[in-house]
């Protein structure tokens, strides 16, 4: 896996054509969606871990608490793009 990054998520849908995305919430909360307009939100809180698999697309809808999570990608199969 990559070195982590810290951040959020983008507020628009995007996703990886060929990568998993690691996704752990280390401080605040935040409501995503998965799967497009019409797939489902979740709301993840501290210490709340979240794997997105290829082509799962994926925005931020609100945050709270100072929302910041680590992300990190496989060091194999992914080529840096974000699809939207």
């Amino acid at each position: 896996w990559t070195e982590p990054w810290v951040w959020g998520i983008f507020s628009f849908h995007h996703y990886h054509t060929k990568a998993w995305e690691l996704l752990l919430c280390v401080c605040g909360s935040a409501s995503i969606q998965l799967g497009g307009d019409t797939g489902p939100t979740v709301k993840i809180d501290k210490g709340d871990l979240v794997l997105v698999p290829p082509g799962v697309a994926h925005k931020q809808l609100e945050e709270e608490g100072g929302f910041s999570l680590l992300g990190s990608y496989p060091t194999f199969g992914f080529d840096g793009r974000i699809d939207t």
